[in-house]
């Protein structure tokens, strides 16, 4: 989702640059937008984690390093 949206990402923050990047869900969003977030030097906001998927996630060995 990272390597699929940066540089459309790059792109729209040249043409108008915005404040903060919004998430909508821990995984796989979530860790995209703060891959992003890091690239454009920019804040990001995860809004939601429902449901037990995020008691899970440390579980599933590859994004076990990215939620420890």
């Amino acid at each position: 989702m990272y390597f699929a949206s940066l540089s459309l990402a790059r792109r729209l923050h040249r043409e108008e640059q915005f404040d903060c990047i919004d998430a909508h869900f821990v995984y796989p969003d979530g860790f995209a937008a703060v891959r992003l977030g890091k690239k454009l030097r920019l804040p990001v906001v995860v809004s939601s984690a429902r449901g037990t998927d995020i008691n899970l996630y440390p579980s599933f060995r590859l994004i076990r390093r990215c939620c420890a």
